[in-house]
């Protein structure tokens, strides 16, 4: 209530006529100032912008923060993902793709399909073929890997 000094509290129609009437230009040049004060008052500083392992988006909601440690388990879950499917390369293809790491087995599957001017199906009705669910298998996993080491990279 100190806040408002004994006013009511503006609706969202309110905010939305604000940011209606306000260009791009002077909601950047607000922004900037904000930054600036908050950096005057030592109140934070930019190097830390973890919090206990999260992450601070600038499009943050309840869905959209990551934990570290959440990240890290997931990763590590990676290689017996990549084994299985190396075995699974070895079952359906009978080729030994062992001392290959996922990005390796991804372009590897990628050119083979090339090779044999495949056309990649998706969609109800239609049947994939063995190699086609190894190469999106093998796809996601480096995709995957990818998105979490770019994650703990962002986390420092």
């Amino acid at each position: 209530m100190w806040l408002l000094q004994g006013y009511l509290a503006p609706s969202h129609m309110t905010f939305q006529r604000f940011f209606a009437r306000c260009t791009l230009d002077i909601l950047l040049n607000l922004f900037s100032q904000l930054m600036e004060a908050i950096n005057r008052r030592d109140t934070l500083t930019f190097n830390e912008v973890f919090v206990d392992g999260t992450k601070l988006e600038a499009n943050a909601n309840k869905y959209t923060f990551v934990w570290r440690k959440a990240v890290q388990k997931r990763l590590d879950t990676l290689p017996s993902k990549l084994a299985i499917l190396k075995q699974d390369i070895w079952n359906e293809l009978g080729l030994d793709t062992h001392c290959m790491n996922d990005e390796c087995i991804y372009t590897f599957l990628a050119k083979e399909i090339e090779l044999h001017h495949m056309e990649l199906v998706q969609g109800k009705g239609k049947h994939k073929t063995p190699l086609q669910r190894l190469y999106e298998r093998a796809e996601d996993l480096y995709e995957q890997r990818k998105e979490y080491e770019h994650q703990l990279y962002i986390m420092g």
